[in-house]
């Protein structure tokens, strides 16, 4: 293959995974719901969540891994990659969840700069779970996460 057509294959490959991306970034509730996607009951979140470890990427493209307590407490661990002007040396921070009975799951992570506090439902399809802020908006954004044991 000459360098032109390589060049061209090459663009062509980076193209298709950037529009790959970008349409996972871009999954709305809706469209996790027509792949089969079903809400989690404030029971089954509870026992999901109860001692896990959270894998999950931020808007601005850190990876961040939470380790859950069964009695509310966790552990945020950052690579930061998004946030590389922060003026803090720890990549770990402090926090509590929640999984209630109304199925919102709840964390309130205290950064040095800032505290993150917010609720979601959570939906699985397959093997893969969703944050999203309303379970009856199915225009709401979904944010992929995934959950180990």
């Amino acid at each position: 293959m000459n360098t032109q057509n390589w060049l061209r294959a090459a663009l062509l490959s980076l193209t298709c995974l950037g529009a790959s991306v970008a349409q996972a970034e871009d999954l709305l509730l809706g469209d996790i719901k027509a792949q089969g996607a079903t809400q989690l009951s404030g029971t089954e979140l509870k026992k999901l969540m109860d001692g896990a470890s959270i894998t999950r990427k931020t808007a601005n493209g850190s990876t961040q891994n939470w380790t859950h307590d069964p009695d509310g407490k966790m552990m945020v661990g950052s690579d930061r990659k998004g946030n590389v002007s922060l003026n803090f040396k720890t990549t770990s921070f402090p926090g509590t969840w929640s999984a209630n009975e109304n199925g919102t799951y709840c964390v309130n992570i205290e950064y040095p700069s800032k505290t993150e506090n917010w609720c979601h439902f959570v939906f699985k399809a397959g093997d893969q779970y969703y944050f999203v802020k309303s379970p009856n908006n199915n225009a709401d954004p979904v944010k992929p996460f995934s959950v180990g044991h």
